[in-house]
């Protein structure tokens, strides 16, 4: 029992550590998904999180959202 819980503990830690250094990475552009189906509630959420990346300055040379 106490070596399984190593085990589970250590795992759990590497993919911490992974996620942690990764971050960087990922958060250099935003981006967001789903996978239900399109609804209009999703075109308006798309465009809202476009109006963020703008008010937040994420936009590209000629002042699109990336």
């Amino acid at each position: 029992m106490r070596k399984r819980f190593a085990i589970i503990a250590l795992l759990l830690g590497l993919a911490s550590a992974y996620t942690a250094l990764t971050l960087a990475e990922r958060e250099a552009r935003p981006s967001i998904s789903w996978t239900a189906g399109l609804s209009q509630d999703r075109v308006e959420q798309v465009a809202a999180f476009h109006e963020w990346m703008k008010k937040t300055g994420r936009v590209d040379e000629n002042g699109e959202p990336l």
